[in-house]
């Protein structure tokens, strides 16, 4: 009277727990240890497709773009290329696009067009101060229209994740910020970490943009200002190596799973009812 474990969901786990044996009961335990491991991505080299979003409206600068340096976009770009240093790039691991935005959004690079982390440094280095308004939206879109596309380099069989940063609240389009954020994580199955700096953000905003949980730390960061940004450097990539928002769905058979992550380790918690309706108030 209940599914083959292959094709045991959580939403099934509770109407049929009153048939279950004890041994399928632990066989569900441990195909549902091994579907969160088998969450984590394809287990060998952090298989992501990872699009870092880039914040370079005017007050990154102090609204003085033209003032001829600005130590905090070079602080921004000492963390973009940070974060890409700690990853396993290449072709069959981490792949990397990076989108910059201020009035329009512009692809710097997509998938497609460097397959190394030192070939992405001159690119970085390089990178110029677009100086206007702040269109998160449009950073947002352009991720969703033009990077997570096969044409540019996106892979149906890896995670999408992105990175987005910025240092105050959307000007352009604003109206449209959260709603994008959302059409992102849905329709392009991206799992969204991002990143306020200084005290100028809104941190409403900055939940609400990410995958949830939407918890502070783990799917949006503050920081208070663009030094303390380049410490954040090994916590996101970790973070964006890490699946944030994996639907609980038992579909792995043990045996599939152990076949593909045999080194493969999960920290499981099991939060138990012990109520008295499970046992319908007896005593």
């Amino acid at each position: 009277n209940y599914p083959p474990l292959n094709r045991f969901k959580a939403s099934d786990f509770w109407r049929h727990f009153e048939v279950m044996s004890l041994w399928h009961f632990a066989l569900v335990v441990i195909a549902t240890c091994a579907t969160l491991v088998h969450a984590q991505g394809n287990c060998e080299n952090g298989r992501i497709d990872l699009a870092i979003v880039v914040d370079g409206s005017g007050s990154i600068c102090g609204n003085c773009g033209g003032c001829g340096t600005c130590p905090n976009y070079d602080l921004v770009k000492d963390f973009v290329y940070g974060v890409i240093d700690e990853l396993d790039v290449g072709p069959d691991a981490a792949r990397i696009a990076v989108v910059l935005y201020s009035e329009m959004a512009e692809t710097l690079f997509d998938f497609n067009t460097h397959s190394t982390a030192s070939a992405m440094e001159a690119d970085i280095r390089n990178m110029k101060f677009p100086d206007s308004r702040t269109n998160t939206t449009g950073g947002l879109r352009q991720v969703r229209q033009q990077i997570f596309v096969e044409a540019n380099g996106d892979r149906p069989t890896a995670r999408n994740v992105v990175v987005v940063l910025t240092d105050g609240n959307p000007t352009v389009e604003a109206e449209d910020t959260l709603n994008e954020a959302q059409r992102l994580r849905e329709q392009a199955n991206a799992e969204v970490i991002v990143i306020g700096v200084t005290d100028s953000v809104n941190k409403t905003i900055l939940s609400r943009m990410s995958s949830p949980p939407q918890i502070e730390n783990i799917n949006w960061f503050a920081t208070e200002d663009f030094e303390s940004l380049i410490s954040l450097i090994s916590n996101i990539a970790e973070t964006a190596s890490q699946t944030l928002a994996a639907p609980l769905t038992i579909v792995s058979t043990v045996t599939q799973s152990r076949g593909e992550c045999d080194n493969s380790k999960v920290d499981l918690v099991f939060l138990v009812d012990g109520s008295g309706s499970i046992c319908d108030n007896d005593q």
